[in-house]
């Protein structure tokens, strides 16, 4: 994202995009929908300043760091908090598809194993 930001002509510091990352969930995460007007609403009463407060790079800005996505449809688009709209990933969660992922990975070349061991008359019933 730096890399596109940058040949834009668009210059952000870490403190900048931190900021409006954190308003943009603030605003999103208070209304639970927010629509494009409120959340550049909310970057200017926050004091981004006008000439970094373009709408699409930072609403695509914080798309891109998986903060937010498109809310429900309508006639206006609207934006949520990913947390919200696919439901809040822990750790505990990773681990256990991890876990679930390995296992069954193990049973699958269990299965290959014991194939491959098997001698040609044991698979089928009539020897060949």
């Amino acid at each position: 994202m730096n890399g596109w930001t940058s040949s834009m002509g668009f210059k952000f510091s870490d403190m900048e995009k931190d900021h409006m990352l954190s308003t943009v969930e603030k605003v999103v995460g208070e209304r639970g929908v927010a629509t494009e007007e409120e959340i550049t609403d909310a970057l200017l009463r926050e004091g981004i300043p006008k000439d970094h407060l373009l709408y699409n790079h930072h609403l695509r800005m914080a798309e891109l760091e998986g903060l937010v996505c498109s809310g429900p449809l309508g006639p206006r688009s609207t934006y949520m908090l990913v947390k919200d709209r696919v439901g809040a990933f822990t750790y505990n969660t990773l681990i256990s598809a991890v876990v679930a992922l390995y296992s069954f990975c193990l049973a699958i070349a269990s299965a290959c194993v014991r194939f491959h061991s098997d001698k040609p008359s044991n698979l089928h019933p009539n020897g060949d």
